[in-house]
C-alpha cells in the first residue's frame, strides 16, 4: 500500500493528527539534520514532507461538498485550507487559514454569469519560508501554494 492510498483511509481527524506528525519532521529537519538539506537525503525528506502536505490536503477536500465549512489546519510550519465552493461562491469566499498567514480572494475577470451548480474545490497551503532555513528560527508563513480543481479533480489554473 502506497503512502496516498493509506491517506485515503483517513479521516479529517486522523488527517489532523497525520499534519502534527508532518509538523514534527519539518522541526526534525530543521533542527537534527545539521542543516544538510541540500544533500540528497535532505531534499527527498523535503519532497516527502511537502508531498505528504498535498496529500493531506486532497484527502481534506475528498470528504468535502460544496457549502460545508473550510477544514483548515494550522501546525506551527504550516497551514492547510481545504473547501469545496462553486463558481458564484468563490467569488464571495476569503480563504483563510488564520493566525496571521495570507488570505486569498477571487476576482473574476468579467461579470459573466456564474454556475453554482460547477463545483470549485480550493486546496491553499501556506508554508513557513522558514521550515529549511537553519539560521533562522523566525516564523514566517508566506509561502503559498494553492490548487484550483473541478469536482472530477482536473485542474482549472
Amino acid at each position: 500500500m502506497t503512502s496516498a492510498e493509506a491517506i485515503e483511509m483517513l479521516t479529517a481527524e486522523e488527517t489532523v493528527e497525520l499534519a502534527d506528525i508532518v509538523n514534527n519532521l519539518f522541526t526534525f529537519i530543521k533542527r537534527e539534520s545539521n542543516c544538510d538539506t541540500q544533500s540528497k537525503a535532505g531534499q527527498r525528506i523535503q519532497e516527502s514532507v511537502v508531498n505528504y502536505v498535498n496529500l493531506i490536503s486532497q484527502r481534506n477536500l475528498e470528504l468535502k461538498m460544496p457549502g460545508d465549512p473550510p477544514t483548515i489546519i494550522n501546525t506551527e510550519n504550516f497551514d492547510i485550507v481545504s473547501q469545496a465552493l462553486t463558481q458564484c461562491t468563490i467569488k464571495t469566499t476569503d480563504i483563510t487559514p488564520g493566525n496571521g498567514s495570507p488570505t486569498a480572494r477571487f476576482i473574476p475577470k468579467s461579470d459573466k454569469k456564474c454556475n453554482d451548480n460547477k463545483e470549485v474545490n480550493v486546496e491553499f497551503v501556506v508554508i513557513n519560508s522558514n521550515s529549511f532555513n537553519c539560521s533562522s528560527d523566525e516564523i514566517v508563513k508566506n509561502t503559498i501554494g494553492m490548487i484550483l480543481s473541478d469536482e472530477s479533480g482536473a485542474n482549472l489554473i
